[in-house]
């Protein structure tokens, strides 16, 4: 998503997606912290990143279950997303990657 077209609600929705993921990332580091509170922290940052995604096409009503598989199909294509998360040039990879996590 780029910040130059993204609307307010998509904004607040990603910051929101990013705390939460450093949450989820500060709990994996926790020995004593149950599995279940740091998959619940995953699940709510996935939620909140496909809100964020529904708001792109003005789709709020959305589930964020179904909004999430949205944003994962759209990864597909996105170049950038591929480079900035190590699989460029790798391109069975990334697709496969991408099929493992619809």
């Amino acid at each position: 998503m780029g910040s130059g077209n993204m609307i307010e609600y998509q904004r607040l929705f990603l910051v929101q997606a990013r705390s939460t993921f450093k949450i989820f990332e500060l709990l994996c580091d926790q020995s004593n912290v149950a599995p279940c509170h740091v998959l619940h922290h995953f699940q709510m940052a996935t939620e909140l990143l496909g809100k964020a995604h529904s708001w792109k096409h003005n789709s709020p009503n959305v589930t964020s279950h179904r909004a999430f598989v949205g944003f994962l199909r759209s990864l597909s294509t996105n170049r950038k997303a591929q480079k900035q998360l190590g699989f460029e040039g790798k391109n069975d990879s990334w697709n496969q990657m991408i099929q493992k996590s619809l």
